[in-house]
This record gives structure tokens, sequence and C-alpha cells, in this order.
């Protein structure tokens, strides 16, 4: 809701406002050892 409310407001100045998910994992060091850790047992 925020971001359609920003798109309103700033479309006239040709500013376009997008709400971005991304779907996945951030490589952080608690992925990194779980990963590694998965990638160790098969």
């Amino acid at each position: 809701m925020v971001c359609q409310t920003l798109a309103r407001e700033l479309q006239l100045q040709g500013i376009h406002v997008v709400h971005v998910v991304i779907d996945g994992s951030i490589r952080g060091k608690k992925i990194l050892k779980t990963m590694s850790e998965l990638a160790h047992r098969k």
C-alpha cells in the first residue's frame, strides 16, 4: 500500500516506484554454513 501511494504521488515527476520481493536466500554466514553442511552430506 505504501508503494502504491508513493507511485501515485511521484508519477507526475516521472519517478517510478516498485516493490520487489526476492524469493531466495542472501549470502550470509548462516546460509553459507547451512549450505556447506548440506553439500558435505551428499
